[in-house]
């Protein structure tokens, strides 16, 4: 079946691709595609014949019991879609373009000629005449001029390309690919299994990638956080929150907006990650301290470790050190990325990381066992019973795949128990957007009371055993203004 599949697959879509129907499959005449879709149903049947043995030698039939659950739900929020505000996505659009107008000259004028700022190559060349290197290489071992690499470059046209590369993401992916709706409702597309760790992924638009941060269209900050870029380690994120008032400012979040009648509510896990490491790590102290929702992970780390508390003169200092080890530990970071993470020398990061694991050792001893099982037997699984195949030398990457995965399969089921809830009462409440810990619901007034404290419930209904707090925030009345909900007791 294998082949012949991959074969008949690879020659249809060529086909559909030089007719000019493969940008959506119902472009192509009923009798082209009708053939194809059969073929694809019949094939799919015969894989899921074999997949389901071994789903259930596996044990994972509660993993794929939600998966096809979720389905569901992630079929509905395609088709609900999300309002948009278009009179502000045009108005943006001209200041938009004019920054980023001036940003490229900006680079020309540096270089001291126009290229394709987007050729490595003549990027290359470039650096190489201005006396530029980067500290990064890719994986063929030639210079990278990735985000990561470009933020430790100290030359200005290191920051210019950089906002260049966001401004310009920013434009083409989401402002004016919102035009594109009508109506003003995108459909982005979701997949439930977008990372292979379980996690979800989002296209046409990213709405994972949407910052939380707006814009500064000034100038006036070093590194932007730009939409569709990972935060530029050791650069300055833009701190405001956005308002209708701020000059300046863009923001994606605020295009996003309800449709008459609703109001944009947004369930946020708090310190999703950093609960499910305790859940893992076993530490009594810190097992009982996160049965408070309030408990922040980052504060306890600097107090802990470096003897610091609220108010002391070194308190952001050790904090900002206490969060990137943390993350870093969960991402499977080395010492040269967590000293960027943590803007130090690799001598600090390996004296800060052997500070942290001397009063957690019970963190250092589960990612050991970790990257030993992943050494000896290939696999590992998660609190859902996920299994992760994964190779020797990559063993790192383990502690990173059962953390996000236990919170992709918890957020799924909470997903899958929200929509029950929904259609079982017959509600005009609905689920929109998922982003990783997230839940963003549109829900009418008069349905407020009845929804918010029972999805809430949901969402925290204890699937391991360390507690994961839910906070609620209502939109105002855009996703990128957001207020706390307090909810009656």
């Amino acid at each position: 079946m294998g082949d012949d599949a991959a074969v008949y697959d690879a020659e249809f879509k060529a086909y559909l691709t030089k007719n000019k129907w493969s940008k959506h499959f119902d472009y192509a005449p009923i009798d082209v595609i009708a053939p194809y879709c059969e073929r694809d149903c019949v094939y799919a049947g015969m894989m899921l014949a074999v997949y389901e043995r071994y789903i259930e030698e596996t044990q994972q039939g509660r993993v794929w019991s939600t998966e096809r659950a979720v389905t569901k739900v992630l079929w509905e929020m395609e088709h609900a879609g999300i309002g948009t505000d278009l009179e502000y996505a045009r108005g943006q659009l001209v200041p938009m373009k004019e920054r980023l107008e001036d940003v490229t000259s900006s680079i020309y004028g540096y270089s001291g000629y126009e290229f394709n700022i987007n050729s490595t190559q003549q990027l290359n060349k470039v650096m190489g005449n201005l006396g530029v290197k980067s500290t990064v290489k890719t994986t063929k071992n030639n210079p990278s001029w990735a985000a990561q690499a470009l933020a430790q470059v100290k030359h200005p046209i290191a920051n210019a390309i950089l906002e260049q590369r966001g401004l310009g993401k920013l434009v083409k992916d989401y402002f004016e690919k919102a035009l594109e709706w009508e109506d003003g409702v995108q459909h982005a597309s979701f997949k439930n299994w977008g990372a292979v760790t379980g996690r979800m992924s989002c296209a046409n638009p990213n709405l994972h990638s949407v910052a939380k941060n707006p814009q500064d269209l000034s100038g006036d900050v070093d590194v932007a956080l730009l939409a569709g870029a990972k935060a530029i380690v050791g650069g300055k994120a833009v701190g405001a929150k956005y308002s209708d008032e701020t000059e300046g400012l863009v923001s994606v979040r605020r295009m996003y907006v309800p449709r008459p009648g609703y109001r944009l509510y947004m369930l946020d896990y708090s310190q999703m990650e950093m609960r499910i490491f305790a859940d893992y790590v076993k530490d009594e102290v810190l097992s009982a301290l996160c049965e408070d929702p309030l408990f922040d992970f980052h504060d306890h780390v600097a107090e802990q470790v470096w003897g610091v508390s609220k108010g002391d003169e070194m308190w952001d200092f050790y904090r900002f050190k206490a969060k990137g080890i943390n993350f870093g530990l969960v991402f499977g970071m080395g010492i040269n990325a967590l000293s960027l993470a943590i803007d130090s020398t690799k001598d600090e990061a390996k004296r800060y990381k052997a500070e942290y694991f001397d009063r957690f050792p019970r963190a250092y001893e589960f990612i050991d066992l970790v990257s030993k099982t992943v050494e000896q037997r290939g696999w590992i699984r998660n609190r859902f019973n996920r299994r992760y195949w994964i190779d020797y030398d990559r063993s790192y990457v383990g502690v990173n795949y059962l953390i996000q995965g236990t919170g992709a399969d918890i957020v799924k089921e909470a997903m899958v128990g929200i929509r029950e809830f929904l259609v079982e009462r017959d509600l005009m409440s609905r689920q929109l957007v998922q982003v990783h810990d997230e839940i963003i619901m549109e829900i009418p007034d008069d349905e407020r009371e009845l929804v918010l404290p029972v999805v809430m419930g949901i969402m925290e209904k204890r699937r391991i055993e360390t507690y994961l707090p839910v906070e609620a925030s209502v939109g105002g009345p855009s996703w990128a203004q957001k207020t706390v909900v307090e909810l009656a007791a």
